[in-house]
């Protein structure tokens, strides 16, 4: 917590890296680091106006959540062949841009 008293704090994300520190010792303490990225550059940005209403909105949110579990291609703006959080990125970039 950062109070100067070692209190810890509760964590509420994932953390993929896990560090070890005893006082003391001399030794170094090894870490292991899982994580995968994949980019994809885009020639132009997708339009995730889903129910076609000219603009991208809450209800294409609600739509595309409703495609994420199923895999539909509807919602695959970034063309990789699946649906998920960077499909998500897109609309949600989409949205604030309204």
């Amino acid at each position: 917590m950062h109070d100067g008293k070692g209190t810890e704090a509760a964590l509420t994300d994932y953390i993929d890296t896990l560090f070890t520190v005893e006082a003391d010792s001399p030794e170094i303490v090894a870490h292991e680091t899982r994580s995968s990225a994949e980019v994809v550059v885009l020639s132009e940005m997708p339009n995730p106006d889903l129910n076609n209403d000219g603009g991208v909105t809450i209800t294409d949110v609600s739509l595309f959540l409703l495609l994420l579990p199923t895999g539909n291609p509807t919602g695959d703006f970034n063309g990789d062949g699946r649906v998920g959080t960077a499909d998500l990125s897109i609309l949600l970039q989409a949205r604030s841009g309204n």
